[in-house]
């Protein structure tokens, strides 16, 4: 009788185990994404009010360095875009150093080609002073601190007219290998080719504004 007591009371405990462990809490918190721009239509940006946990900016339009804002300007049809421009202008002007925004991006995956793609608007024509600067770094000590990966600049000349144009955004990609890295940081900016030719009693920010927009990065297969 005592065993069958015993048998029970061990029985018992197994299915109080067993009945704790269904009911345990399962964990649902998301798995980042491989390698993903996050917020790459600036929406959130946009909705913040220039700004977004996302994005880091650069700029500094006290120095002449630029500015960055949020706008209501799309070329995918997702509300927001950023607008780089110059309030004002002085001899750093001309420095590739903003303005701009960069991300940082986890979980890469190593010797792997990649494709950075931005949309960009610069209806200046051929003869406008904005250069586009994408590039792709290793992690720093700070942020833009790494060393380069991938960069390349465009004028609005050299980017194909006859391309991928939305809303006057035009697609410009930079292709790029991985190497060791496993986190990179992607960055989109902007200086000027020279000041010789803006009107310095004129609006000088909408002599030099350029807008970005719908930031990816995949894997190109």
């Amino acid at each position: 009788m005592r065993k069958i007591y015993l048998a029970l009371a061990i029985a018992g405990v197994l299915a109080g185990c067993s009945s704790n462990s269904d009911k345990a809490p399962v964990n649902t918190t998301p798995v980042p994404a491989m390698g993903k721009v996050a917020d790459g239509a600036f929406t959130r940006f946009a909705l913040n009010g220039n700004s977004s946990g996302a994005w880091l900016v650069h700029a500094k339009p006290d120095l002449g360095l630029g500015a960055v804002e949020a706008t209501n300007i799309t070329a995918s049809g997702d509300p927001g875009s950023l607008r780089l421009f110059y309030p004002s202008i002085n001899e750093t002007s001309t420095l590739q150093a903003g303005p701009g925004v960069s991300q940082i991006i986890p979980n890469i995956e190593p010797d792997t080609e990649y494709l950075l793609t931005v949309y960009y608007r610069d209806e200046k024509g051929d003869e406008s002073p904005n250069v586009l600067e994408l590039g792709v770094k290793d992690m720093g000590v700070g942020s833009l601190a790494g060393n380069i990966v991938r960069t390349k600049t465009f004028t609005n000349d050299d980017i194909d007219s006859d391309g991928d144009d939305t809303n006057d955004f035009r697609k410009v990609e930079l292709a790029f290998n991985s190497g060791s890295n496993t986190t990179l940081e992607v960055y989109a900016l902007t200086h000027l080719s020279s000041t010789e030719n803006i009107d310095m009693n004129g609006d000088v920010a909408l002599q030099t504004e350029v807008f970005i927009d719908d930031v990816v990065l995949k894997a190109d297969d």
